[in-house]
């Protein structure tokens, strides 16, 4: 592309690159050719993690399509730098495709000796006086092969296996954002987030924002998680002054479980805290428990939700404190939206899911915790006497409550399928087209 020609693309579509990218070193990452550390176009490195040592405030690193397992095959990439990261080249460095041909994809092995079972792709900074932004675009964290899962790939397993090598499914992020220097930017686009199994009020798509911060993460596509896009806040003033800003526009988070079949945690597309946000375009559905959980803390107007799609929320599609609200109802009665929050609504929405995890999905059973609870009686054992005595409450034992399916492996050719089909303008789409094309 001339540069004449690129300056008119850039002028038509402002939005392309949301930030200038930092005038550092520029690394480049290959699986299929990368050997040693030198990390340039002509000699690439072959993992992110080979060369995380080597990196500085306002580096930029480009990776190739390939499947990387991190360094030594730890299927974890921690950077404590700000940075930018583009996914999606050809081999070459000389195209993006991110979910097309050049798919850039980080996952691991649960098997491997040297297995971490932290977050996939983790950027901390943790000194304010290292300032720069951060930008990710174009990967795809799939913890699919970072899982454990039943003999017959039904079920998400969690617990160590010692006499099969089998390490535990990771109850992390897939990928994190937390940077504490104050006025830093951090955008998070055209990326893909899988299989993951946080717990809390963690997401799989996770950032915790700090004074007067603005996050922008867009164009995502978050599936089959215990958690979706999780806003937080790690600077909490008593007024509102400084608060990180979101804004959260065009991801559409879909098939998001709870944490495991008994647990009241997990299960809602997108977590808030303590921060102000802006929520547009997206599309959040089918989550055990919310579309969107506001636990800001005080009843500040601090949130606008305005034309996103609400459907198959089981619980409710928006949670404010402990007040559960429907679509129709939550632009007229939630204390915490702004007058902006409107054109919300309920629409379907096109998923053409992998038929057997459909059919394992339409077929699990959702477990109503407080009446499975409800038939459990106190044992009578000396430890409940000396319970009842303390004042504490007594044991009933365990809760036999299972399903025969939970959080299966949901196939990445059709989740990039799914972030491509394009809902009618809102939720993600192909990262190629112009109004959502990815940083050069």
């Amino acid at each position: 592309m001339s540069t004449k020609l690129l300056a008119c693309v850039l002028f038509a579509f402002p939005l392309l690159v949301p930030q200038v990218l930092a005038q550092g070193t520029e690394y480049y990452i290959s699986a299929a050719r990368g050997k040693g550390k030198k990390a340039t176009k002509e000699q690439p490195a072959k993992d992110l993690g080979n060369v995380v040592d080597q990196l500085k405030p306002g580096d930029t690193v480009h990776i190739a399509a390939g499947i990387y397992l991190g360094r030594s095959d730890s299927g974890r990439d921690l950077i404590s730098v700000p940075v930018t990261i583009l996914g999606g080249w050809n081999d070459d460095f000389t195209a993006r495709d991110p979910w097309g041909q050049h798919q850039t994809i980080l996952s691991g092995d649960n098997k491997a000796a040297n297995f971490d079972g932290n977050i996939r792709l983790e950027i901390q900074v943790k000194d304010k006086k290292v300032a720069g932004d951060v930008l990710i675009d174009g990967l795809i964290l799939d913890n699919g092969a970072r899982n454990q899962y039943s003999p017959d790939g039904s079920v998400l397993q969690r617990k160590f296996k010692p006499k099969t090598g089998e390490n535990a499914s990771p109850d992390y992020p897939g990928l994190c954002v937390t940077t504490v220097a104050p006025n830093s930017k951090i955008t998070i686009q055209n990326c893909i987030v899988a299989n993951c199994g946080p717990t809390g009020r963690r997401g799989a798509l996770e950032v915790k924002g700090y004074e007067n911060q603005l996050v922008t993460i867009r164009n995502n596509l978050v599936i089959n998680n215990t958690s979706g896009i999780a806003c937080l806040a790690g600077y909490r003033p008593k007024t509102q002054e400084g608060l990180p800003r979101f804004v959260v526009e065009n991801n559409t988070v879909l098939f998001t479980w709870k944490y495991d079949p008994i647990a009241t945690h997990g299960g809602t597309g997108l977590v808030l805290e303590a921060t102000h946000c802006t929520a547009r375009n997206n599309i959040f559905a089918y989550g055990d428990y919310h579309g969107v959980s506001n636990q800001n803390g005080a009843k500040w107007q601090n949130l606008t939700l305005a034309n996103n799609t609400f459907i198959g929320n089981l619980q409710g599609d928006y949670l404010e404190f402990a007040t559960k609200l429907g679509v129709g109802a939550f632009e007229d009665e939630a204390g915490c939206l702004t007058a902006e929050s409107t054109g919300n609504s309920t629409l379907p929405v096109v998923a053409n899911a992998d038929p057997s995890w459909a059919a394992g999905y339409a077929a699990r059973e959702v477990i109503d915790r407080k009446v499975a609870e409800a038939d459990v009686t106190a044992k009578d054992t000396r430890a409940n006497e000396l319970r009842s005595m303390l004042g504490l409450p007594l044991d009933g034992g365990s809760i036999d409550a299972k399903s025969a399916v939970w959080m299966h492996r949901f196939p990445l050719a059709f989740a990039v399928r799914i972030a491509l089909q394009g809902q009618n303008g809102r939720g993600c789409q192909n990262p190629m087209t112009p109004a959502a094309a990815p940083a050069k």
